[in-house]
């Protein structure tokens, strides 16, 4: 309560405006059971209902009871008078239908990290979003502020670097509402035991290893508000058991959330990298991106191998040493070790035209792929290259061949040509190029005779390991292998022309 032109007036009566304003600040302030119904937020969108965005940024969906009311300005307005952006609050009913909608006049919310805030005659806020950008609001001067869930004073969010996450309400020009959350800290530690009292919550006591090799205990009780979740899912806190390893977070001294991995259990994903030497530990160390949909899909972990661990890959008895980043990997952990790991390499398929060959140590090919760029692989000692359903040398492929290439590691198995059976081919000497047409006239060899050459779907020409798409990058005298499609009456159609050297005639 703020009065009005800097007195109080206690005994002055109280307008309908000044009950409502009244009740209002006392709602928001306390919980009880209409907070399990009320929702605020943001309109995003009214196809056949809406859906508001939360101050937390989560969206929930609303369908309009068939005897919903919406109010505006105290106003009863038909439910199409909802637009996106609407500042609301929405009341349930038991089926989870939009019963009651109020939307607030000229309202708006934001929310972001607090950068600055400043006190005096004219308060004022500065955050800066999620894209990174900065806006500056104006405080009213009877603003309500939450920091941490609790009323506080708005004096206590001018801490530089606090790194403060707020959520901000307003009406006209000036912010009247200030949801403040401290950062979350984050301890790791183990379960030591699990006790629950006869109010029904719970007391979580915690092991902690700090410096030196010193622990250190601390017990938390746990209600049903507190988030929890285990192995990635969301779980209740009669899942933890002792020895699970634990995240416990705190935010302004209090139990925010705890995150608990059991004590055995599978982690699966793809292998990123195996640290042999690294000043944090002494143990060979593992770095897995997570797969799957929980909470923890996609991010890194790390974990220390155990010295006796067991190594798989693709089925036999490996090392460490055997392990590659791409792998797909499922690690067994007990504690915080890495115990066992199965290993599985993943191949890759790729498919093209072959532009070169190139016989050394290592063996190379370089192939055309269906985007347009060329790129160079190298082959495994024991490659296999098949045409059809025939094993043959690599000394058979030739440039212009489609292939199909599995890869590991950048290393290509196997390729699997495309036999060309069923195409064409006439071998010769380019004798004139006719850049308008796109053609080229060739003196077959040996046979003689002259054919004229047109550029076919597709068309790939290599010299010298380059490749382009037109029939005008040839030049008389050319030397060329002409892979495409003969129909009577027609030009030859080219799908690859290969130039092999040039005529000294």
């Amino acid at each position: 309560m703020t009065g009005a032109q800097g007195r109080f007036r206690p005994f002055d009566p109280l307008t309908r405006a000044e009950m409502a304003t009244l009740l209002t600040r006392v709602d928001r302030l306390l919980d009880n059971d209409v907070d399990r119904v009320e929702v605020r937020g943001t309109v995003e969108d009214s196809p056949g209902g809406f859906t508001v965005k939360l101050a937390d940024g989560t969206r929930r969906a609303f369908v309009l009871a068939p005897d919903a009311r919406v109010y505006y300005q105290g106003n009863k307005v038909a439910p199409s008078f909802l637009a996106e952006g609407d500042a609301v609050t929405v009341v349930v009913d038991a089926g989870g239908r939009a019963a009651y909608v109020e939307v607030q006049a000229d309202a708006f919310r934001a929310d972001g990290v607090l950068v600055a805030a400043e006190a005096g005659a004219a308060p004022a806020v500065e955050i800066e979003r999620a894209g990174g950008q900065r806006a500056r609001y104006a405080v009213a001067p009877d603003a309500l502020v939450l920091l941490d869930g609790k009323p506080a004073p708005f004096r206590l969010l001018i801490q530089p670097g606090a790194g403060l996450q707020l959520a901000l309400e307003g009406e006209g020009q000036r912010v009247t509402r200030i949801v403040a959350q401290s950062p979350a800290e984050e301890r790791r530690g183990w379960v030591t035991s699990v006790s629950f009292t006869g109010t029904g919550a719970a007391v979580v006591a915690v092991r902690f290893k700090g410096t030196g090799g010193a622990t250190e205990d601390r017990t938390y009780s746990v209600s049903d508000a507190v988030p929890i979740t285990k192995d990635g899912a969301r779980a209740r806190v009669y899942d933890i058991q002792v020895n699970d390893r634990v995240t416990v977070r705190s935010r302004g001294g209090q139990l925010a959330g705890l995150a608990v991995e059991s004590y055995r259990r599978n982690v699966k994903g793809t292998l990123r990298e195996v640290v042999f030497a690294s000043v944090y530990s002494d143990k060979p160390q593992v770095v897995i991106d997570l797969e799957g949909s929980g909470s923890g899909a996609g991010r890194s972990v790390t974990f220390p191998v155990a010295g006796a661990v067991e190594v798989r890959k693709d089925g036999q008895t490996a090392g460490l040493t055997a392990l590659r980043p791409g792998d797909a990997v499922e690690a067994g952990v007990t504690g915080d070790e890495v115990t066992s790991i199965k290993a599985e390499t993943q191949y890759a398929q790729e498919e093209g035209t072959l532009t070169r060959i190139t016989l050394a140590d290592p063996n190379e090919i370089a192939v055309r792929l269906a985007n347009g760029q060329t790129r160079s692989y190298r082959l495994a000692p024991d490659v296999t290259v098949k045409v059809g359903q025939n094993y043959v040398s690599l000394t058979s492929l030739r440039p212009g061949t489609r292939v199909k290439l599995t890869v590991a590691y950048d290393v290509v198995t196997a390729i699997r040509a495309v036999s060309q059976s069923l195409l064409d081919d006439i071998r010769g000497v380019v004798r004139y190029v006719d850049s308008q047409q796109n053609t080229v006239v060739v003196e077959l060899r040996p046979d003689g005779g002259m054919r004229t050459v047109k550029a076919g779907s597709g068309l790939l020409v290599i010299r010298s390991g380059q490749v382009r798409d037109r029939l005008t990058y040839l030049s008389a005298g050319d030397i060329v292998i002409i892979v495409g499609g003969d129909m009577p009456g027609e030009p030859f159609s080219a799908a690859t022309v290969v130039v092999t050297g040039a005529s000294e005639e």
